[in-house]
């Protein structure tokens, strides 16, 4: 009985030690793959992180890039020009309406009219803009600033075809303009210093953002002189808030570079020096002929110091102040900038005002004329003659003499200073 139990034991402590070596090779095989599993799990958990952290940030980006593309748009009720800009793109016109039909064929004979493919971008921008303030008119009779894209004045058709704006169509048509001729640009929604709606552009040249108010340019006044100026021509952020424009910041793209601002611009590439009065006075007469309402130039200091920017105090500038009005002009103001060759200086003027000119003095010349004669008369009389028609009047008339009736005839002598237009006030009430 022994004998048979022995080799059974045996046998049964075999299969036991195999069993156990199985179940320790198992549970390693088992620990294993555990650990490949949570390996494998906490890979995945790692990669859905991430792509949630990459899908955040494609979010973000295509947010802020959704924001930048909103910025091309212009502002809610403002006449849409991307139709017109994707069928000049596209060159297919067939989805067009007439009036678009109209204002495409009429921007793009504008374009042609004043640009070519040589000039650069900032050379077209500033002859479209040119262009626009000598022959656009501010329609004073639009009291509103935001209309519906029925009103003419305030969409392309207003300023390309009729020649007629408000800000608003100022602003489109200029954004219009720009996109056909490659140059990005949107439309800034803002206000005046009086609360009152306004609209500008904003436009980008070499990665730069820079201000533009063509309206403001436009300096049209009712004595028929069209004057150009270019004091709201790629300003920055802060001098437009200086100028009385208002708006959210924040919401478009900063403009804090001058380099293609008029003044300093001009100035860099073609410096124009005046070292005295009588070059003053040629700079004026060039500008005259050249239909523009400002002169750029680099003065010498020791004929213009230009501390005072406003020429308000320096009794030194008294002549040139009398020289604008010799000359049928009234000074208006000035701004200062620094260039690469010294600070140059844009004196702004304008035409004076058929009801601001003083009267003719013709009728006070005859009136003198008349009482000299009469004077004349009186005195080859006979004495005799003079006696009786002396005697024959109870209330003789008192003969006013010469100085009296020069001083009486004489529109009263106004201060230059007082006349100085207020521009910001002017400007302002192009809403």
């Amino acid at each position: 009985m022994r004998s048979y139990l022995k080799p059974l034991c045996a046998a049964l402590a075999a299969v036991f030690a195999l069993s156990s070596c199985g179940d320790k090779s198992t549970l390693s095989r088992i620990d294993g793959d555990s650990s490949e599993a949570v390996t494998s799990v906490t890979t995945a958990a790692e990669k859905v992180t991430t792509t949630t952290t990459k899908t955040t940030k494609a979010t973000t980006t295509t947010a802020k890039k959704k924001k930048t593309d909103e910025l091309q748009m212009l502002p809610e009720g403002c006449y849409d020009i991307q139709p017109i800009i994707t069928a000049y793109r596209t060159g297919n016109t067939d989805p067009l309406n007439p009036t678009q039909s109209e204002i495409l064929d009429a921007a793009v004979e504008f374009i042609e009219s004043c640009t070519n493919s040589e000039m650069s971008d900032y050379e077209k921008e500033l002859a479209v803009h040119d262009k626009m303030v000598l022959e656009i008119s501010y329609d004073s009779q639009e009291l509103s600033v935001f209309g519906n894209s029925a009103r003419s004045s305030a969409t392309p058709y207003g300023p390309l075809v009729e020649r007629k704006a408000i800000c608003t169509g100022y602003a489109v048509t200029f954004n219009l303009l720009m996109e056909l001729m490659g140059i990005k640009c949107i439309t800034v929604e803002g206000e005046n210093r009086h609360s009152a709606e306004h609209m500008w552009n904003k436009v980008r040249l070499s990665g730069k953002w820079y201000n533009v108010d063509v309206t403001w340019d436009d300096n049209n006044f009712d004595d028929g002189s069209f004057f150009l100026k270019h004091k709201y021509f790629n300003a920055d952020d802060d001098f437009f808030e200086e100028c009385d424009h208002v708006w959210e910041r924040d919401d478009y793209p900063a403009s804090t570079d001058d380099k293609y601002y008029y003044p300093k611009y001009t100035m860099n590439k073609n410096p124009v020096y005046v070292i005295n009065m009588e070059g003053f006075k040629s700079l004026f007469e060039d500008s005259l002929n050249a239909q523009t309402g400002e002169m750029v130039f680099i003065p010498d200091m020791s004929f213009l110091n230009i501390y005072d920017p406003y020429f308000e105090t320096d009794g030194e500038l008294d002549e040139i102040k009398e020289f604008f009005v010799e000359n049928n002009a009234y000074f208006l103001e000035t701004d200062t900038v620094q260039t690469d060759y010294g600070l140059a200086v844009n004196v702004l003027f304008r035409t004076i005002k058929e009801e601001e000119k003083p009267k003719e003095e013709s009728s006070s010349e005859e009136e003198s004329s008349k009482e000299e004669s009469s004077s004349e008369a009186a005195s080859s009389k006979k004495p005799e003659e003079t006696s009786a028609a002396a005697s024959s009047s109870e209330a003789p008339e008192v003969p006013v003499s010469e100085s009296e009736a020069d001083t009486s005839s004489q529109p009263a002598e106004s201060d230059d200073t007082s006349s100085v237009a207020d521009t910001s006030s002017e400007e302002s009430s192009k809403q």
